[in-house]
């Protein structure tokens, strides 16, 4: 229990007074005359100086709390993110390391000088000294961490670990110095004579309410970036479908048109399990095929990012999105700061959130295309991290595998990771790495493991890459080997580097699940051929054919197993390898004015279909002048619809025609993208799964 408030009050001296320096004797109050009792001004000003004397012990004790509790809590948030920290404070270590002796300093000498009782001249030199020295800079650095904190949550568009506790930490201590300058200025003046420790420590009402006012407003600051930074996805289900089969065939009945303006950029479009899916720079959108409307959407405030080392220029969003090989799962990132990545797996058929990964790098100059990201039917691969699909649990980790190392650009094409398309490994299979000697040109081997059970390596060797200094080709699970790769091995230390194109081998399209062990899939021979092509959104494997007369490439199918000639393809004008071989073009101006028009173009040339702005547009009131296409565009067949991309002018309003464009005055050109339905297969609706 503490001691009562009256305890505080200065002890009375009763002992002799001192003699004068005459020798007589002070006058004493007679015990039986006490003195008269104080005046009501005198309470009254001893009331408010013990009022005010209780909050600035409440306000400094709270903001000493606060600042103990926010450093506890930066801390633990640096120590799960690692690297953040460093990077974010770089700019404000100078500042720091300059400030905190000073002010330290600054206060030490203020609290014993105030201790010693100086006069009052040194006294008000002193407060002028600390307030200039420790108060000032004490906020000073808590609007700068405050400040840095909003720079960086702002650019990734999330809360930023670490700088809002730091920015917390530094407004207690500056609310705690604050509060002790007039606090011992009010002692110094106003002596209550000495205290226990713990008269001192315990506080009395008017201490405690201030007290709980201060950490009131701290614990309400830390509740500012769910507001300030909502890191929370957005999902709606608008409509629903049942799953099609990708349309067999090519068509000039266009269906519908889907604009998406210069506000919402769309960094690609691929096929999902039920629909197309249009990759923003905030989420994924799941098409309704029947109509071009939104089925689903996924989004959220941060910006999606390149997950990968890969080609920047591919436009179906093969660089932003891991998609397992039977398309049922889809992989974006979002970048969450120097070290960390913001993973999230999304059902491509509901669009639900399967799981968020918030994956951190140790390396604090990591970029995000230095993943080493792959996905198969189960699982995800982030570095060394095995990631469950389903919940984003982490199952395993991928053992260290050692790859010959390159002396010089020559030395090896590959050697460690290579990504494939859309980042897929096999079904069930993992790509540990790849390695392709340079002394063996259209020689690689591939390092592979189950993906339930990374520690079973094997190697593969035989591997046909697609031409020099590539790599293999991974389509839906497959690649493309020797059939004899002992004989070509030996074959090709005597070949000619620029003969690798020219000469031909028997050459089978195989699993890797059958490679790994993982599944027993028979391999399916594809004849004599040179080497695959590399299409980032295709679902076969094409290899090239070599240069003798009658010979042409073959296509591959891996949903039928089965192996095509182009020309087959091209005279039969059907399945999945011929539409994957289709290529789109602005058509000329003598079949479309200012390349107005878009062109279908079969492996041999010829015009499939071709498609006017009016075909596509209907009877939108936009004049030829107004828009043109800025791309070639390009196909993505998906269960239901035949979609096909595409870049266009968009003539947006100016009324004041201050915008003088190629349009005229009036209007200012922008880009939009185009999405348009083709070859529709109407799927009927179902309700939502639970």
């Amino acid at each position: 229990m503490c001691p009562s408030a009256e305890s505080d009050e200065p002890i009375a001296d009763v002992s002799p007074p001192p003699s004068s320096p005459d020798g007589a004797i002070r006058s004493v109050p007679h015990p039986e005359f006490p003195p008269p009792p104080p005046s009501s001004m005198r309470e009254a000003a001893t009331e408010t100086r013990t009022a005010t004397t209780e909050v600035l012990r409440g306000l400094r004790a709270g903001g000493a709390i606060t600042a103990v509790v926010a450093a506890a809590r930066a801390m633990s948030q640096a120590s799960h993110n690692p690297g953040m920290l460093e990077a974010a404070i770089d700019g404000l270590v100078p500042t720091l390391v300059l400030l905190t002796p000073v002010a330290l300093s600054a206060w030490a000498y203020y609290a014993h000088l105030i201790r010693v009782r100086p006069r009052p001249q040194r006294t008000r030199a002193a407060t002028l000294l600390v307030l200039l020295l420790t108060v000032i800079p004490a906020f000073v650095v808590t609007v700068l961490f405050g400040r840095l904190w909003l720079q960086q949550s702002g650019a990734i568009r999330m809360n930023y670990p670490a700088l809002l506790p730091l920015t917390v930490t530094a407004a207690g201590l500056a609310l705690m110095v604050a509060t002790d300058v007039p606090l011992r200025l009010l002692r110094r003046r106003h002596p209550t004579g000495h205290r226990s420790v713990l008269r001192r420590l315990c506080p009395t009402p008017t201490a405690l309410a201030a007290t709980a006012v201060t950490l009131a407003i701290a614990v309400t600051e830390f509740l500012v970036p769910g507001v300030s930074f909502p890191d929370r996805a957005r999902s709606v289900w608008l409509t629903a479908v049942r799953p099609v089969t990708v349309p067999d065939t090519l068509d000039d009945d266009v269906a519908w048109q889907r604009v998406f303006e210069e506000t919402e950029p769309v960094l690609g479009v691929i096929a999902g399990t039920f629909s197309p899916l249009v990759i923003t720079d905030h989420g994924v959108l799941g098409l309704d095929p029947n109509s071009g409307y939104t089925d689903w959407i996924q989004t959220r405030p941060a910006s999606t990012i390149r997950i990968g080392n890969c080609d920047g220029g591919q436009r179906e969003a093969s660089c932003y999105a891991a998609l397992s090989p039977d398309r049922t799962h889809l992989v974006i990132a979002y970048g969450a700061g120097p070290t960390r990545t913001l993973f999230v797996g999304i059902d491509t058929a509901t669009g639900n959130i399967a799981f968020e990964h918030m994956h951190h790098h140790s390396n604090r100059y990591w970029s995000g295309n230095d993943n080493r990201l792959q996905i198969t039917d189960h699982v995800l691969m982030v570095d060394d991290d095995v990631l469950s699909l389903t919940d984003g649990s982490v199952l395993a980790t991928v053992p260290d595998t050692r790859f010959p190392t390159c002396e010089d650009d020559w030395g090896c094409a590959t050697s460690g990771w290579e990504p494939a398309s859309f980042f897929q490994g096999g079904h069930s299979t993992l790509i540990l790495g790849t390695y392709c000697p340079s002394d063996r040109e259209g020689w690689c081997e591939l390092t592979l493991a189950p993906d339930d059970n990374p520690t079973a390596i094997t190697t593969v060797v035989g591997v046909v890459p697609a031409g020099s200094q590539a790599g293999p080709v991974v389509v839906d699970g497959w690649t493309v080997r020797y059939r004899d790769p002992a004989a070509v091995y030996t074959e090709l230390a005597e070949q000619d580097r620029d003969a690798v194109k020219a000469v031909t081998h028997p050459l089978d399209a195989v699993s890797l699940d059958a490679l790994s062990g993982a599944a027993p899939t028979p391999a399916v021979p594809l004849g004599d051929l040179t080497t695959p092509m590399r299409n980032h959104a295709a679902r076969t494997l094409r290899v090239q054919a070599g240069s003798s007369p009658g010979s042409a490439d073959v296509v591959f199918e891996p949903a039928t197993g089965k192996a095509y000639t182009v020309q087959e393809l091209i005279e039969r004008a059907s399945g999945r390898g011929y539409l994957d071989a289709l290529t789109t073009t602005r058509s000329d101006a003598a079949s479309s004015p200012q390349g107005m028009g878009l062109d279908v173009v079969a492996s041999d040339g010829t015009v499939a279909v071709h498609l006017d702005r009016e075909d596509m547009e209907g009877d939108a009131a936009v004049s030829t002048a107004d828009q043109r296409y800025l791309d070639d565009g390009y196909l993505v067949p998906a269960p239901g619809i035949i979609a096909l991309v595409c870049s266009r002018s968009a003539a947006a309003a100016d009324p004041d025609g201050s915008a003088q464009t190629a349009s005229g005055a009036g209007s200012s050109e922008g880009t939009e993208t185009v999405v348009v339905g083709l070859s529709n297969r109407p799927a009927a609706t179902m309700s939502r799964p639970a």
